[in-house]
């Protein structure tokens, strides 16, 4: 029983989304194979949007994550991770972000 809860929890740990693959155990994250490396906040925020694929998130949820929230902060790093990664996130106006899903 016990080999079985780790199987299913190693699934469980590694996402795809697109040409994207994210291991949330080692914090890994590949697009197209190669190894991209991101900051510790946007590795927060991208986990955070992987998690929910296809949902709102509130700024008051991204705000949890940050160490120092700011909207501004927020846009830069939301607009980092669509230009490195190619990511269809929608910015729901006065409500928060969305990861499309593909």
């Amino acid at each position: 029983m016990i080999r079985i809860n780790a199987l299913v929890k190693k699934r469980v740990s590694l996402l795809r989304y697109a040409d994207i693959s994210y291991d949330f155990t080692s914090q890994l994250l590949k697009k197209d194979e190669k190894i991209i490396n991101l900051a510790h906040i946007e590795n927060l925020i991208f986990e955070l949007l992987m998690k929910n694929i296809g949902k709102i998130i509130t700024k008051e949820q991204f705000f949890e994550v940050m160490e120092k929230p700011t909207d501004a902060g927020l846009r830069v790093h939301i607009n980092r991770l669509k230009k490195l990664l190619e990511l269809n996130i929608s910015n729901l106006r006065g409500v928060g972000y969305r990861l499309e899903k593909v």
